[in-house]
């Protein structure tokens, strides 16, 4: 009965001290622990292996939220065991398919993944080293044990917007142009609609319109495309910051741009003017007049000139018709206006007018005929009998009136017949 008891407490003792062991044997890294693993993930299976130490648990796949990034493998996590306190990991994971362009490994803590520093990516291997108790060592303690989870990032498809010039000046009722250059990154491609909005997000000032709306990327190259910014004749005058917003899908970018509208400046004109604005002209001469033509607003070109109210026998003479107009200058030229002795005397008004373009302007001139001989011609009074006492003059006759009755007349003041 001793014996047998004797006996189990020598196989008791040998059971704790194997356990012992075997329990020392794992926290020093020793023994046969695993140094590579296979993990099913949504890209595949991913191969782990570990130089430097061994599993002690994984590994396994795991969820992570990468914001900005892709992560076709999931999450990885596992946890190893070093030979020594604050000793270095080196893990190599290989994937089943060559590593996208662009693409990171992402070590993922408290929510938060961001670029492991100094990870080789090549092919389809990434490597990278983990201190115990170091940064990348999930537990933040220097035990022997790190924790690890890690996950292949590959950037979204993005882009960026710009646009040159980012300042435009339009008057109203106007438009003026900018260049739209759209750079895909990552691999974007699709179609990207084009907003106008103020640079606070709000609606553009009505009136003021973009187009295109929008644009079409179809590979990795810069996409360039002429922007039209229109501006409605009623939109106030001022400075607008605006931006031009890029939207696909979720993603939205913007390049800002100042718009200046200006009153549109007055149109090309002229005045016109006459010194003297009247004149005094004998049956059969002449009088003159200067016409003074004044341009505005940068008024240029042609310029034709015409009377209306001259009657029959009065004649109107300009130096240049049409007349020249070649810069900002006043420019003035010698009007003649002559009566012959058909026209009775009177006043008339005259209204010369100058067109160039679409711009007609007038001027007017008073002329006053009076009767008479021909220019030049004097006159002496005579004794007649019986005496004369008026003389008039109509339709190209004069005509005296004496006493008794007499009367006499005259085609041209020189011959008299007694009628």
């Amino acid at each position: 009965m001793q014996t047998s008891q004797t006996g189990f407490w020598y196989r008791l003792v040998a059971l704790l001290l194997s356990l012992l062991l075997a329990a020392c044997g794992g926290n020093t890294g020793g023994g046969n622990a695993p140094t590579t693993g296979t993990v099913n993930t949504p890209g595949g299976p991913v191969q782990v292996a570990l130089q430097g130490g061994s599993f002690t648990q994984g590994p396994t796949s795991a969820q992570v939220n990468a914001q900005g990034f892709q992560t076709p493998y999931g999450g990885i996590r596992f946890t190893a065991q070093v030979p020594q306190t604050g000793g270095t990991l080196t893990v190599t994971l290989t994937f089943p398919q060559d590593l996208p362009q662009g693409a990171v490994l992402l070590k993922c803590l408290n929510g938060n993944c961001t670029p492991i520093q100094g990870a080789q990516l090549q092919g389809r291997t990434a490597t990278f080293q983990v201190r115990d108790g170091g940064p990348l060592d999930a537990d933040g303690q220097a035990n022997g044990r790190i924790q690890d989870p890690v996950a292949l990032g590959v950037p979204n498809p993005d882009f960026t917007l710009s646009l040159n010039p980012t300042s435009l000046t339009v008057q109203q009722g106007g438009s003026g142009t900018t260049t739209l250059t759209l750079t895909p990154q990552n691999g974007f491609t699709g179609q990207v609609s084009l907003t106008l909005e103020r640079q606070d997000g709000s609606p553009a000032p009505q009136g003021i319109s973009l187009s295109p709306t929008s644009v079409s990327v179809t590979g990795p190259n810069p996409v360039t495309q002429a922007l039209t910014l229109s501006v409605a004749q009623g939109v106030q005058p001022g400075t607008y910051p605006l931006r031009v917003k890029a939207t696909s899908g979720n993603l939205s970018r913007t390049a800002n741009l100042s718009l200046t509208v200006q009153a549109p400046p007055p149109a090309p004109d002229f005045t016109l003017s006459l010194n003297p604005t009247s004149l005094t002209v004998q049956q059969g001469g002449s009088g003159t007049t200067t016409l003074t033509l004044t341009p505005q607003n940068g008024f240029t070109g042609q310029v034709s000139l015409s009377v209306n109210g001259a009657l029959p026998g009065m004649g109107v003479s300009w130096q240049e018709n049409p007349w020249s107009i070649t810069g900002p200058n006043p420019q003035s030229q010698v009007v003649t206006v002559s009566a012959d002795a058909t026209v009775s005397p009177g006043d008339y008004t005259l209204t010369v007018t100058a067109t160039g373009g679409s711009v007609t302007r007038t001027a007017t001139l008073q002329v006053t005929v009076q009767g008479g001989g021909s220019a030049g011609q004097s006159w002496r009074v005579v004794q007649t009998y019986p005496p004369l006492n008026e003389v008039t003059y109509g339709n190209g006759l004069f005509v005296a009136v004496g006493d008794g009755g007499a009367i006499l007349t005259s085609p041209d003041g020189v011959s008299w017949t007694a009628q």
